[in-house]
């Protein structure tokens, strides 16, 4: 086998095990999520991406190796790859919130979320009423960009954030449920918080 080529296991994630390769391979397929992402499948992208952060969890990856596979989320346009990262993200985010080395963290994710979240943007109401209408798969990619863009501090996502709910809260009906059927504002976590007046901490959940 050529030392430049790259080895992939569990084929379409037929398996119920992850797969673990030498750092080697594990730089090969980074390297070709990087130049050209679709020459594997979505299921083994977002199995590659699942596996990676947690083998490093129980400790048989270094942990830069999962941080580097991210790298190429900005060019990811499937929701199931950036679902498997989102759900990694959020578990190493508990673990070092409060530690010194959280800014760092923070800001290499936002890094890696920018440019998708400033691409995709957030839901366009049309007119009172309506709201432009994605696909299921955008839809749920918007979503998952979007809380990621939010709960890991970027500014322009708080500050559409606040509007959207101070709109709401201003308003004597619930305009969500036509606008943004599946955006309700929820209790927890948006950092820096909104305006006093507003009350309690606010973000979106996606349901």
């Amino acid at each position: 086998m050529d030392d430049d080529m790259w080895l992939l296991g569990n084929i379409n994630q037929t398996g119920y095990f992850r797969v673990n390769y030498d750092l080697h391979n594990w730089r090969l397929l980074i390297g070709q999520l990087m130049t050209n992402p679709e020459i594997i499948s979505v299921g083994n992208r977002a199995g590659l991406i699942d596996d990676v952060f947690n083998l490093a969890r129980a400790g048989y990856l270094p942990q830069n190796v999962p941080l580097q596979i991210i790298c190429y989320l900005p060019q990811e346009r499937e929701f199931l790859p950036w679902h498997a990262a989102s759900r990694s993200l959020y578990q190493l985010d508990k673990l070092l919130d409060r530690t010194e080395d959280y800014s760092l963290f923070s800001d290499y994710v936002l890094k890696q979320v920018a440019s998708k979240y400033h691409k995709m943007g957030w839901p366009l109401a049309l007119t009172e009423g309506s709201v432009i209408q994605a696909s299921y798969q955008t839809e749920e990619l918007q979503r998952e960009v979007i809380m990621l863009a939010c709960s890991f501090g970027n500014k322009h996502c708080h500050r559409q954030a606040v509007s959207l709910i101070s709109d709401w809260i201003s308003s004597n009906k619930n305009r969500y449920s036509r606008q943004h059927p599946k955006l309700h504002p929820s209790g927890s976590g948006l950092s820096p918080p909104p305006p006093p007046e507003m009350g309690k901490k606010l973000t979106f959940l996606f349901i």
